[in-house]
């Protein structure tokens, strides 16, 4: 974790402990059907996440020009496999489509608010 910046830590921190709080809840609603498929849509979106911001800072490292045309492919490949998964979650199975689907979005959503969060600060404090 340490090769990754602040903000992308902090966002693995915040978006791992809503993604145990939704994980309880849906077990308590919905039981363990529930809690695997929220848990394994915040996961999802955890490692797609982190792996992206690690393939960008390593291009970042080799040039800086690399940037942007990783980033757009890390992120892109990383949506498409996202909806492929999403896809392939059939519902009578342990997996729950709709309760994959929408911790996958609600996951994004975090990550994207913590890391901006942690970027803002970092910025201010500089």
């Amino acid at each position: 974790m340490k090769l990754l910046p602040g903000p992308v830590r902090y966002a693995v921190a915040v978006d791992t402990g809503a993604g145990v709080v939704a994980t309880v809840a849906a077990a308590a609603i919905s039981g363990a059907s529930g809690a695997v498929s929220v848990g394994c849509g915040f996961a999802i979106v955890i490692a797609f996440f982190t792996t992206s911001a690690a393939a960008v800072l390593a291009a970042e490292r080799l040039s800086v020009h690399l940037t942007l045309p990783v980033a757009l492919t890390v992120y892109v490949v990383s949506l498409g496999l996202l909806a492929l998964l999403i896809d392939v979650v059939d519902d009578d199975g342990l997996l729950r489509r709709l309760p994959v689907a929408g911790a996958a979005l609600g996951a994004i959503v975090v990550w994207l608010v913590a890391q901006l969060v942690a970027t803002v600060r970092e910025a201010g404090r500089e």
